[in-house]
């Protein structure tokens, strides 16, 4: 939380839940979800397996007084296993750029990502866009996988238009 507060990142906390609209436009929706059996507001039914439907409506709701920002929320997820919950830590990062902004910062977001995993001790971190699955909150062409060796532990890239236009960010 220190180092991306000092790399000029907001710090976020949401519900842990969702609806089935935000788990359908992220493309969550083939994931087994724990449900409210009364949620309070429909619009929070579903415990979250994912970070990216709030941090997305952050954006939005930032959006409607600042040109540019940057964010990220440290939380838990929850994964239906045998019955149980499988909590994870998981960290997002969004950064909503101005008017301004050049063709690198991509890789100046790539390096701040770097730059937080070497502080945590993963030095060996490879970012690969080559023959991988693209998931749907992606945009289609500028996205990349984060691995240690063969395991994925992330992801950078774009969101997909089509999402954010789902979430009326037109950014």
């Amino acid at each position: 939380k220190d180092i991306l507060a000092g790399l000029g990142f907001s710090e976020m906390y949401n519900y842990s839940f969702y609806s089935q609209k935000d788990a359908d436009i992220c493309g969550l929706q083939d994931i087994k979800h724990f449900e409210l059996a009364n949620p309070q507001n429909p619009d929070q039914q579903l415990i979250r397996v994912s970070l990216a439907p709030n941090i997305l409506k952050n954006a939005r709701e930032n959006l409607k007084h600042y040109s540019a920002f940057d964010i990220f929320e440290i939380g838990r997820v929850y994964y239906p296993e045998n019955n149980k919950a499988e909590e994870k830590r998981m960290l997002a990062m969004a950064s909503v750029l101005g008017k301004d902004a050049k063709a690198d910062t991509f890789y100046n977001l790539k390096g701040t990502v770097g730059s937080l995993l070497e502080v945590n001790g993963i030095k060996n971190a490879i970012f690969e866009n080559k023959n991988i699955n693209i998931p749907k909150i992606a945009h289609p062409t500028r996205f990349a996988k984060i691995k240690i060796g063969d395991e994925v532990i992330g992801g950078i890239g774009e969101i997909n238009p089509l999402v954010l236009g789902q979430y009326k960010i037109k950014k």
